[in-house]
């Protein structure tokens, strides 16, 4: 019993600061918000990946009617 007792002591003198600051990180509200801004960020990256495909469709488009002009170009002269 005392032996128990000892221990609960020494844990609440040794780990007493930082256990109540891992406490109130794990959290719910902690955790919750932790995992909104995880998918608030994922979001944004998939809005940013979004606009790079956008930008590349467009300069394969425009290579591709550059090769379809220069093509009819070269058809005409022949």
């Amino acid at each position: 019993m005392k032996l128990k007792e000892y221990f609960k002591k020494l844990e609440s003198t040794a780990f007493g600061p930082w256990l109540a600051a891992l406490k109130k990180l794990l959290s719910k509200e902690a955790l919750e918000e932790e995992i909104l801004n995880i998918k608030l960020k994922e979001s944004e990256k998939q809005e940013v990946n979004k606009k790079d495909l956008v930008i590349l469709s467009n300069n394969v488009i425009e290579i591709e009617q550059k090769d379809t002009i220069e093509h009819e170009i070269s058809r005409v002269n022949q």
